[in-house]
């Protein structure tokens, strides 16, 4: 509901659903590099930044979510903000954090895993938890409340349990659709390196060859400044374990 809203806020200024969506799409994207850039304290003046920007801007498979007629970069967009937002010192700030989660879910509600350890860890941590409670409720009830009164709650929970056992079930990639772990680990490496990163894969032309290269080199040349981030960083951490919520 979320994505539709500002979708169709867009088309009632312009008049063009390709635009509209086109728009959305790069502004998701604009936000996955800010937030990206923040999270790993990137200046963007300098070499690593600069290269960090570089490689997000012409992922082809970013360039290819941003210009569908789906929620799934927006829906990342609203996770790369939560994850630096919800996780500042500043009273504020996490407040936003908050309140932008509970709005995610009505972006992407598939995507909600990822941002459990960062709330939880806000919620554990702040003096006053029921206050981000309320502030991540208001977020949801935004959404929620006018989606109940338009589908009608009936007709609602009905389309949740088709969508829900679609994805379990039928085509959500699961355990249930693809048991054979092996496979499943295969397809993945694949989805990141191929599809993700746009690199060399069996059977792919060549020249994907030359964009893994200059990963590697990107990879060795900002290895200490990746290390010096990674090692001891909260927000790294809540990231590892995020995926890994994700991924199970």
């Amino acid at each position: 509901p979320v994505f539709v809203f500002l979708a169709k806020f867009l088309y009632a200024t312009i008049g063009s659903y390709a635009l509209s969506f086109t728009l959305l799409g790069g502004l998701s994207t604009y936000v996955i590099i800010f937030f990206t850039l923040k999270i790993v304290e990137a200046d963007i003046h300098t070499l690593f930044g600069i290269s960090s920007v570089l490689v997000m801007f012409f992922n082809p498979l970013i360039w290819l979510m941003g210009n569908r007629f789906m929620p799934d970069i927006t829906g990342l967009a609203f996770c790369f903000a939560v994850l630096y937002l919800a996780n500042s010192k500043s009273d504020k700030i996490i407040y936003l954090g908050f309140f932008l989660s509970g709005l995610s879910l009505g972006v992407r509600l598939s995507y909600f895993p990822l941002l459990l350890p960062v709330l939880v860890m806000g919620v554990l941590r702040h003096r006053k938890p029921i206050r981000l409670c309320i502030v991540f409720m208001i977020g949801v009830g935004l959404w929620l409340g006018p989606l109940v009164y338009l589908t009608g709650w009936n007709n609602l929970v009905a389309a949740a349990s088709v969508q829900t056992a679609g994805h379990f079930n039928e085509f959500g990639g699961t355990i249930s659709t693809e048991p054979n772990l092996i496979e499943r680990l295969s397809g993945f490496c694949k989805s990141v390196w191929a599809d993700g990163f746009g690199l060399y894969w069996v059977n792919r032309h060549l020249l994907t060859a030359v964009t893994s290269v200059f990963l590697f080199v990107l990879l060795y040349t900002s290895r200490q400044e990746l290390l010096r981030n990674a090692i001891g960083s909260q927000v790294f951490g809540l990231i590892f374990v995020s995926v890994s919520i994700y991924l199970g």
